[in-house]
């Protein structure tokens, strides 16, 4: 249980071992047994650099940190209860001795104070004892797989009756980089959920045999999964009857000969952000290894999927008995291969007991939905709103298999769309005020947060009004808002200092992402001038309400300038649309990127808006983007085509976002439905669980950043949008023509509004909103419709039934 309150009043002190780093990863375990006259219910208060595990008296407890800045880290709370006499507090701490964009990594260290009502029970020093975990062993790649021996870990180390007399004490840090207690602060959001899955079916096992000694080397885990031959199973080394395909069963008995193993393809279902646990019984120095993966290629599991940086496969030593393990890192994943492998000079059995994962991922609740009369909208929408759950940790992150981290730019319409689906508001106070309060001495924002060497990337910096604005618009929290604006005007001072003449942002030393085409993902040149234009003016916006009038001045100064320069120097008379580059252009290149854009921010003239959004529509007349992947940039070996095309096309799911904004603001809501039908159902038809981060299945197949339809959706059909912070005052504009009916629910601070319209054979709408307490809306008749009334409709607290006929 989290309690963010809590004022501590730190006795503990940071402690550690005294010893090296070891290489990769540092593991420790700490214990601290205490005697206590009565049975009392207390808090334990903890943090660590860089993961933690605990447990009370034997039991597990949780695990922690979150992610934050490394001078005021987050320390979690714990309700517990404590028996009169001996008791226990056992902890497994990772630090992580290598690079990496999950958490700010200082030093090895861990805090922990133990309270009740009566005062402090106990807290870290050096009494503690601790020690090295040797059981734990690096594989060289990123999110620190790990080989696990289990003759190498004190068995029951973490119970009471384990004795530890032989263990060193804990060193308490004094000289250290680490924060000082008072700068330790209570984690803002919910602890992660640590929600129990299994396996749902085996689809295939075989054989394997040693080919070569590659078998048993621990860095070469992913290719021997991989290259294995496989082998038919002989009769009586699976003890029960497997007819693969099959549903998933515990305690399977294998009969292993010596320098073989037996593999078996894993399928959970779903994808999922876990822990993997594997419990077996069998002989000591049996391994097991396993791999996972978010798809199959050739119906295996690949464990070389764009290797050699993103090789994640793990190993399991057995002890003598019960080996049970879980993974200290979280995998993103629905596949896995599981290889239990001999290497004895003798026959063995192993008992594989069970399988399972540990989902971690932010608790949060679908408050909002959306349904219609045709199901593939609920199942995308479904599919979008589970993208964004398992790209929510401790953070907003790009994703749960490759990176888990915490960009920006993902993180802006992550954020929306978390608005929509779930109305978590407190991972977005955390982000903005994080990102906020991270500005360089030169004034930007790093583009990741954290990260132990931050690098600039301009256009994401550009989003940081955005995030910042819209978390207020939907929130309401003017605190948040005021404490984030130094960090907000320190990167637009830092933006304006590098534009010339026109207006035009000229920055080229930092990473000018926009798109994964090859001309958008570091070159680009229009977009990036765009959103330096939606960047001013949601500083405009923000600097306004916070009464900084001239910031509010200088900025839409500039915004009228950047404006009228765009419009004079990207328009493209040739082609009646906005060109890729002002300057240098090839065959006067245009690209969806920047019409879209343009055309959604006012650019031009009406006319020149509206050629544009014609002329970017395609043959077709669809808007459609890269679906056949022809111009992408996402790999080295396919860096996409741009000469002779006459449209790049948007290229990613993630900038089909603001395609999709800009089609149903410029009224094109039928054309944005079919975009989503097609250009999402292509995921649906091909099993997705969850959304890709492109149009192929070559990268990432769980992005944040491609879940648009969660907000698109309940926003434009259903028409639920916020029209005064904190959702005071909203609008429900619905679209009426694609659908027999809609049903949609939109969380807000003061509870869910609820919207549910119906057309009925005599051409009469019938709608019924629901308000909660405390704000208003006003319902905006659809075109065709009259109510005898005025076309706004003022919606109060409770519910509100219409009726409108279509009109003649």
């Amino acid at each position: 249980m989290k309690d963010t309150e809590t004022k501590i009043n730190w006795k503990a002190r940071w402690i550690w071992v005294n010893e090296q780093d070891r290489e990769g990863f540092h593991f420790c375990y700490f214990r601290k047994e205490f005697l206590i006259k009565e049975k009392t219910k207390a808090k334990l208060y903890c943090t660590a650099d860089s993961k933690y595990r605990v447990w009370v008296n034997g039991k597990y407890t949780g695990f922690g940190p979150a992610r934050g800045h490394p001078e005021h880290p987050y320390y979690d709370t714990y309700n517990i209860e404590l028996n009169k006499g001996k008791n226990v507090v056992a902890f497994l701490v990772e630090h992580y001795t290598k690079p990496t964009s999950i958490f700010a990594v200082v030093e090895g260290g861990l805090i922990c104070q133990i309270e009740d009502s009566n005062g402090l029970i106990v807290a870290t020093d050096s009494l503690w004892k601790a020690k090295t975990a040797q059981a734990y062993t690096w594989l060289e790649n990123l999110l620190f797989p790990e080989c696990f021996d289990a003759n190498l870990e004190p068995e029951n180390w973490e119970k009471l009756e384990f004795d530890d007399t032989s263990w060193e004490n804990a060193t308490e840090k004094i000289n250290t980089k680490l924060a000082p207690v008072s700068n330790i602060i209570p984690r803002i959001i919910p602890l992660l959920t640590e929600k129990l899955l299994v396996p749902q079916k085996i689809l295939h096992v075989y054989k394997v045999l040693r080919e070569t000694n590659d078998f048993l080397d621990k860095e070469k885990i992913c290719e021997t999964l991989w290259k294995a031959k496989q082998l038919d199973i002989e009769k009586d080394t699976i003890k029960q009857e497997l007819k693969t395909p099959c549903k998933w069963k515990n305690n399977i008995c294998l009969g292993l000969s010596p320098d073989s193993g037996i593999c078996m393809i894993i399928d959970f279902g779903f994808e999922t952000l876990s822990s993997i646990e594997i419990c077996t019984e069998g002989h000591s120095g049996v391994i097991v290894d396993f791999g996972h993966s978010e798809c199959l290629l050739n119906n295996s599991v690949p464990t070389m999927w764009q290797s050699p940086s993103l090789k994640q496969a793990e190993r399991i030593i057995l002890r003598n008995g019960i080996t049970c393990h879980r993974t200290n890192q979280p995998r993103g994943f629905r596949y896995m291969v599981i290889r239990i492998f001999n290497p004895l000079q003798t026959r063995c059995d192993v008992i594989l007991r069970s399988v399972s994962a540990y989902e971690e991922i932010y608790p949060a609740k679908n408050n909002g939905s959306f349904r219609c009369s045709d199901k593939i909208f609920e199942n995308i929408h479904r599919l979008s709103a589970r993208t964004v759950n398992l790209c929510m940790e401790d953070a907003y992150t790009d994703c749960p298999w490759r990176e888990r981290s915490q960009w920006v730019g993902d993180a802006q319409p992550e954020a929306l769309f978390n608005y929509y689906c779930f109305g978590a508001y407190d991972i977005s106070k955390k982000a903005v005020t994080e990102f906020t309060s991270g500005n360089t001495e030169e004034g930007w924002i790093p583009g990741v947060f954290p990260l132990s060497k931050p690098f600039n990337l301009p256009t994401w910096g550009m989003r940081i009004p955005v995030i910042v604005w819209e978390y207020y618009l939907f929130t309401g929290d003017y605190e948040t808002l005021a404490g984030a604006y130094p960090g907000v005007k320190k990167q637009m001072e830092w933006l304006l200092k590098y534009t010339d003449n026109n207006g035009f942002f000229n920055y080229r030393d930092g990473w000018n992402f926009v798109d994964w085409t090859k001309v958008d993902d570091r070159h680009a040149d229009g977009a990036v001038q765009g959103w330096f234009l939606e960047s001013l003016i949601y500083g405009e916006k923000i600097a306004r309400q916070l009464k900084d009038k001239q910031s509010a001045e200088k900025f839409h100064k500039h915004a009228e300038l950047l404006k009228k320069t765009i419009a004079k120097l990207y328009w493209c008379e040739e082609k009646k649309a906005f060109k890729k580059y002002r300057d240098k252009n090839p065959d006067n290149l245009i690209g969806q990127q920047e019409n879209f854009l343009f055309i959604r921010l006012g650019v031009g003239t009406k006319t020149q808006r509206r050629l544009a959004l014609e002329n970017i529509a395609g043959i077709t007349g669809m808007y459609l983007p890269n679906l056949g992947d022809y111009q992408s940039a996402h790999t080295q070996e396919n860096m996409g085509n741009y000469i002779g095309q006459d449209i790049i096309r948007v290229a990613s799911p993630f900038w089909s976002f603001y395609a999709l904004l800009c089609l149903c603001e410029a009224g094109k809501i039928k054309e944005a439905i079919n975009y989503i039908r097609l250009c999402w159902g292509v995921m649906l038809e091909f099993d997705a669980t969850s959304c890709w981060e492109m149009w192929d299945r070559h990268t990432s197949l769980c992005h944040g950043w491609s879940a648009a339809p969660a907000m698109v959706l309940p926003a434009y059909v259903a028409g639920i949008k916020p029209v005064k912070p904190g959702f005071k005052q909203f609008e429900v504009s619905p679209y009426v023509f694609c659908f027999e009916w809609v049903e949609a629910k939109v969380p807000t601070p003061d509870g869910i509004i609820g919207l549910v319209w119906r057309i009925k054979q005599n051409n009469q709408l019938f709608v019924e909103v629901d308000v909660p307490d405390g704000i208003e809306g006003r319902f905006i008749v659809p075109e065709g419709f009259s109510s005898g009334r005025k076309e706004k409709v003022l919606l109060k607290s409770g519910k509100n039934k219409l009726v409108f006929k279509r009109k003649r």
